[in-house]
């Protein structure tokens, strides 16, 4: 996945802005993933994964429409830190 410098210095500046060692040895869980802050929050939590000693990161979301092109690359660039689940608060069980 291509990233846009603007989405690149986005990051570098949320990054930036982040508590030293609040993040260390976590498991981060955001829903909604496939909305418009959650695009931000997954790209700088998922590309500074390792500055920030993240174990992982969980993300839900319903995927009515569907599942975005960018968070299918995401997931794909890491694997082993960012997992994409379908899942609908409403209906679904833990």
């Amino acid at each position: 996945m291509t990233t846009s410098l603007i989405v690149k210095e986005d990051i570098e500046h949320i990054h930036a802005a982040l508590p030293r060692g609040r993040f260390a040895g976590a498991t981060v869980l955001i829903t909604g993933c496939a909305g418009f802050l959650r695009f931000y929050f997954l790209q700088c939590l998922t590309r500074k994964a390792s500055e920030l000693d993240l174990k992982r990161i969980i993300a839900l979301d319903s995927f009515l429409l569907h599942r975005l092109q960018w968070l299918i690359d995401l997931s794909a660039e890491f694997p082993e830190v960012l997992e994409t689940r379908a899942f609908n608060i409403v209906t679904d069980d833990l």
